[in-house]
C-alpha cells in the first residue's frame, strides 16, 4: 500500500447503506498547530450511529474515541504538556471553534458556535475509523500513563468522560438530599457503555463518601443488567417491551428504600424513559437526561406537577479537557475500573454498525487498524 495512503471505514451515505471499507484514503497531512495519530484503537459509540441515520454530516470516518502513538507535530504547535513523537496518547475529540477562549483553556462545551461549525473528531472531521487521524491542536492529546490499557484510553474521551460528567453533576444533589432523607436513590436508566461506566464511578466516588446510597439500574435486557450488578449497582430493575409506563414506574420505586429514585441518570434519552423517570421522581428529585436517542423527539416537562414537587430536569453533555485528565489518572491509579470492552479488526465495524444499532453489544466495541 502507498505510504500516503490509508486503511479507514466511511460513512458515505445514510442508513441503512453500509459503511465502507476502504484501503486508499489519502493520509492526512500534519495541521501546523496539531498532530497526527497512528490509531491503536478506536471505540464504536451510539453517537456513530445517530450521526449516520441522520445523514446531515456525511460523508464522514467515524470514530471520536481514538487512542493511539504520536507520528508527527506540527511546526507551530503549543505544547503545555512536553508531548513528542512516540508518546501514546488519547484524543479529546471535542475542540469546538478552537479559538475562542473556552475552547482554548479545555472548555469547548462554552463555545458559542454552532455544532455544524465546530471541530469535533469523527463527527465533522474525519475520525479514527482510520489508521492514522490528525488532530488540528495539540493541546487536545492526553498522555496515557503506563497503567491504563490503550484499548480503554480512547473511551476516556467520550463514554466514560460523559458518564463522569454525569456523576459529577449529581454530587451535590446527594448532598442535599441526605440532609432530609435517610437514603439517596439514584436510579440510572441504560446499562450500556455510559450506564456501566456510571455505576463503576458511583461506586469509586460516591459511594465511600455517603453510605446510605442506593444504586439501581433499569434496562430491557437481562445480560446487561447482570454486568451493572458486577459493576456495583445495589439493584437492578428489568423492564419489558410491552411494559405500560405505570408498571415501569411502580417496578423501580419497589426497588428503592423510600419507594422511588431521588436522581435519574437517563443514559437513553427516549421519550418512553424520560417520561418514566420523571415520574420515578420523589419530591425534590432530579432527572439528569445525558442519552440521544431522543433525537427529533419533543420531551414535555409537565410543569404544575413539576412545579408543585419541586422536580428539576438538568441535560448533560461530555465532560471538560481537564475532566478527562482526571478521569485518566483516576483509572491509572486504579480507583475507577475500565468497562468491559472487546476488540474487532477495523474492517469489522461494518457489520458491527448494525448491532450497535439494534443494542445487542455488550460493554464496548473497540476497533483496531493493526
Amino acid at each position: 500500500m502507498d505510504k500516503n495512503t490509508m486503511k479507514c471505514v466511511k460513512a458515505i451515505e445514510p442508513a441503512p447503506a453500509a459503511l465502507q471499507f476502504i484501503t486508499d484514503e489519502d493520509k492526512p497531512t500534519v495541521p501546523v498547530e496539531g498532530a497526527i495519530i497512528k490509531v491503536l484503537y478506536c471505540g464504536m459509540c451510539h453517537s456513530d450511529v445517530h450521526i449516520w441515520n441522520g445523514g446531515r454530516l456525511l460523508p464522514v470516518i467515524f470514530g471520536h474515541e481514538v487512542s493511539g502513538i504520536i507520528d508527527s507535530i506540527g511546526s507551530s504547535a503549543a505544547n503545555p504538556d512536553g508531548l513528542t513523537v512516540g508518546d501514546q496518547v488519547a484524543v479529546y475529540p471535542w475542540i469546538g471553534c478552537g479559538n475562542c477562549k473556552p475552547c482554548n483553556t479545555g472548555y469547548s462545551s462554552y463555545c458559542d458556535r454552532s455544532m455544524k461549525d465546530q471541530i469535533e473528531i469523527g463527527i465533522t472531521q474525519a475520525g479514527g475509523y482510520a489508521e492514522y487521524v490528525a488532530i488540528p491542536k495539540l493541546i487536545f492529546l492526553v498522555k496515557v500513563p503506563e497503567t491504563v490499557p490503550m484499548e480503554i484510553a480512547g473511551l476516556l474521551g467520550c463514554g466514560m468522560l460523559t458518564a463522569y460528567n454525569a456523576v459529577q453533576t449529581l454530587i451535590p444533589k446527594v448532598d442535599q438530599i441526605l440532609q432530609v432523607r435517610d437514603t439517596c436513590g439514584i436510579l440510572i436508566i441504560g446499562a450500556g457503555g455510559l450506564g456501566l461506566s456510571a455505576v463503576k464511578l458511583l461506586k469509586a466516588l460516591v459511594l465511600p463518601k455517603y453510605g446510605n446510597v442506593e444504586v439501581v439500574c433499569a434496562d430491557l435486557q437481562e445480560s446487561k443488567l447482570s454486568l451493572a450488578k458486577e459493576a456495583g449497582s445495589h439493584g437492578v430493575v428489568q423492564w419489558s417491551k410491552g411494559d405500560s409506563e405505570e408498571e415501569m414506574v411502580k417496578s423501580v420505586s419497589s426497588a428503592f428504600t423510600e419507594k422511588g429514585a431521588h436522581i435519574v441518570l437517563d443514559f437513553v434519552g427516549s421519550k418512553q424513559t424520560f417520561d418514566t423517570g420523571l415520574k420515578a421522581l420523589k419530591k425534590h428529585g432530579t432527572l439528569i437526561s445525558i442519552g440521544l436517542h431522543g433525537i427529533g423527539t419533543k420531551q414535555e416537562i409537565p410543569s404544575y406537577e413539576s412545579t408543585l414537587c419541586s422536580i428539576g430536569v438538568q441535560y448533560v453533555y461530555t465532560g471538560s479537557l481537564q475532566q478527562m485528565k482526571e478521569l485518566t489518572q483516576l483509572v491509572a491509579d486504579g480507583k475507577v475500573s475500565p468497562i468491559p470492552c472487546k476488540v474487532y479488526p477495523l474492517k469489522e465495524a461494518v457489520q458491527l454498525m448494525y448491532e450497535l444499532e439494534k443494542g445487542t453489544i455488550e460493554g464496548r466495541a473497540v476497533l483496531s487498524p493493526i
